[in-house]
């Protein structure tokens, strides 16, 4: 120890401390000093409590907050999203605001705290932009279908980076892909290519169905239907009568001419007179009159 100088080794905790000494000279004559500091070991405690992991969002524009516990009081965050420097975030009393902007697709969001000491903490969130609403469509049954049944399967085609549901009316459709877990730990479907889907047992009503199929992403943009596709519901007979020859009648033969109508509240399908194909009784046409010799 030099001269006018002294040392002595203190095992501190981490804290705020106060260190006071007091000397005398050999002539009795007494001085003092003290002073206060902290010691600081750890590293700052960082959590992120909002956004939740995993989660969508529609617009590039996110804020993340959370808490930053350390003993030094100008402890400094900082966001790194997708490995870049995001910039320093809003930080006061063990409080933090990061505003970032994501890109398209999954994100890595890191925040970082820093002490004056060097010590560091990390925490990160995968959080993910999806700005492009979903679209769907429906493939069959082709839009002017008449059945007579009283429900009916649908299928289409959904896209979305992101599907959480499709439905037909209130029937929910089943999609084709492998689904994912949210946030919220609900089925979502990557579908940027497109997924079938298929809903079965829709019901039907007497007369025309109009069929709208109905997607829901998981980014939470409002829900998006497709074109409606038509279906007819007919469970009413057709009617035809023979006009000539008249019923129990005799004739010479051996070619007899068969003269009659056909007609149907919607359309009429195939006219035949024994098995053939009667020529001006179109497809579609709600009556007509036939001749045919047979």
């Amino acid at each position: 120890m030099g001269a006018g100088g002294a040392q002595a080794r203190l095992p501190l905790a981490d804290g705020g401390h106060t260190v006071a000494v007091a000397v005398e000279d050999r002539a009795g004559n007494p001085a003092s000093d003290q002073g206060s500091f902290a010691v600081d070991t750890q590293p700052p405690v960082v959590t992120i409590a909002a956004p939740a992991e995993g989660s969508y969002h529609r617009a590039a524009a996110v804020e993340v907050s959370g808490t930053a516990v350390d003993a030094d009081p100008q402890t400094t965050v900082r966001a790194i999203v997708n490995g870049r420097d995001a910039g320093t975030c809003a930080a006061a009393s063990g409080a933090f605001t990061c505003a970032v902007l994501l890109t398209e697709g999954p994100n890595t969001v890191e925040v970082v705290a820093a002490d004056r000491l060097g010590h560091q903490t990390r925490a990160s969130r995968v959080l993910v932009l999806d700005t492009l609403p979903p679209q769907v469509a429906i493939a069959e049954p082709p839009t002017g279908t008449m059945t007579r049944d009283t429900e009916t399967t649908v299928t289409g085609t959904v896209t979305d980076a992101y599907v959480f549901s499709v439905k037909v009316g209130e029937v929910a459709a089943a999609i084709e892909g492998t689904p994912q877990q949210d946030a919220g730990g609900h089925a979502v479907y990557p579908c940027p290519a497109g997924c079938p889907f298929t809903a079965t047992a829709v019901p039907l009503v007497d007369g025309e169905n109009a069929l709208v199929a109905t997607a829901v992403d998981a980014a939470g943009h409002a829900p998006v239907t497709s074109q409606p596709v038509l279906v007819i519901v007919d469970r009413e007979s057709p009617r035809v009568q023979i006009q000539d020859p008249a019923a129990n009648s005799y004739v010479r033969g051996p070619v007899v001419t068969v003269q009659g109508t056909a007609s149907d509240n919607r359309a009429l399908g195939l006219v035949t007179v024994n098995a053939q194909p009667v020529e001006g009784c179109a497809l579609g046409a709600t009556s007509c009159q036939f001749t045919v010799e047979v």
